[in-house]
């Protein structure tokens, strides 16, 4: 007699939860894992916070990743109603993977709630420096985002050092929390060639030399410190032009304070950008990144792969420094001045870019790297 066949094992149902789907690092980062993602072992799905149209959801569509849109931003109780209620539904999800940092505790309790097996509360940013002088209001949030992921969650990933702030000192201690850097996709970044027709089009003149920067308008990233540092940069060196890529709330402020310093020539934003590795490795010359505070800073392991001489934030995790790059680190609350003595360092380096982009691909800031440990955590 024939034994019967074993019955096929379903995929692993993924529901990843996020405030939007714009070109931001972390999103960049999960339409990655999506493309890679082996689909006979798992499906991955999003949930957004926010309505409207984000600029993923192309990417999204042409990859069969469902979107479900929950409502009551910033309605609590509004979101946990639609929230729960998508949980409920069946097929039944194995896997909740939050990505909202502190909101990340209220998500897991939710998931934990609904029965979801597997609640990953996945922190990417370390808020420490704002949190010094926060009120007694966001303290105490805190302290109970922290309990309820402590409490309710069966797995605790941080980009780097994140994990101090959000899990304890002693987090290494404690199961099932670790560290797994997002990687990044690293092919479009081993060779660098000038793109004299984005240059063109972006009004850059053949001689100039490029600084770029590319993040959200947002006050974490600290881009009003470069457009005020620009003065002098272009004082020392007259052809220098800073790139702003990243769209936000501070778009128009900045643009403003651009006009007002009389940079309108020297300073460019432009905007959310879906061609950031070409910038990378045909238009920028340099690369500058004074975030005040980041989880582990995905723009800035991107410039450095693409071959860029780097001013890096001290605010920015050992672990995104690449060994080998032309990197220079200098404190978010040294003065525009300082910034601009460093970059007006930069003029003259030059990076041994195949040799960087080697170290790279070879360590744990790879996407295939973080693809491979992400699956790990979802079985």
């Amino acid at each position: 007699m024939l034994a019967s066949a074993s019955p096929k094992l379903l995929p692993k149902r993924i529901l990843h939860v996020v405030g939007r789907m714009d070109r931001g690092g972390i999103e960049r980062w999960l339409v990655e894992v999506f493309r890679r993602s082996d689909r006979g072992r798992f499906t991955h799905e999003v949930v957004v916070r926010e309505d409207g149209q984000h600029a993923f959801f192309p990417e999204l569509a042409a990859l069969r990743i469902p979107v479900h849109y929950c409502p009551g931003h910033p309605d609590p109780v509004a979101f946990a109603r639609s929230f729960v209620g998508l949980l409920r539904r069946r097929p039944a999800f194995d896997v909740v993977h939050s990505h909202l940092d502190l909101f990340t505790g209220f998500i897991i309790f939710l998931a934990r709630f609904a029965g979801v097996p597997v609640r990953i509360a996945h922190i990417h940013n370390d808020y420490s420096l704002t949190d010094r002088t926060a009120g007694w209001r966001h303290r105490t949030y805190v302290a109970i985002m922290r309990w309820l992921v402590a409490r309710f969650a069966t797995q605790g990933l941080a980009v780097s050092a994140s994990a101090d702030y959000f899990f304890g000192a002693y987090w290494q201690q404690q199961p099932h929390r670790r560290v797994l850097a997002p990687g990044v996709d690293l092919t479009p970044l081993r060779r660098r060639t000038r793109d004299h027709l984005r240059r063109k089009e972006l009004g850059i003149p053949a001689a100039a030399w490029v600084i770029g920067t590319t993040g959200r308008l947002v006050p974490q990233k600290n881009q009003a410190l470069l457009i005020e540092a620009m003065t002098s940069v272009r004082e020392q060196i007259p052809q220098a032009i800073l790139v702003i890529a990243g769209a936000g709330p501070l778009a128009p402020e900045l643009q403003a304070r651009v006009a007002e310093l009389g940079l309108t020539t020297a300073i460019r934003l432009i905007g959310s950008r879906e061609d950031v590795p070409q910038l990378l490795t045909g238009v920028f010359d340099a690369f500058v990144f004074p975030s005040l505070f980041e989880g582990l800073g995905l723009s800035i392991v991107e410039a450095q792969a693409a071959g860029l001489p780097c001013v890096i934030s001290t605010a920015v995790p050992d672990l995104a420094v690449i060994p080998g790059s032309s990197s220079q680190r200098v404190s978010p609350d040294a003065s525009p001045a300082a910034w601009a003595a460093a970059i007006v360092a930069m003029h003259e380096t030059t990076v041994d870019h195949a040799t960087v982009w080697a170290t790279c691909a070879a360590g744990p800031l790879a996407i295939d790297h973080g693809v491979a440990a992400l699956a790990l955590c979802h079985q």
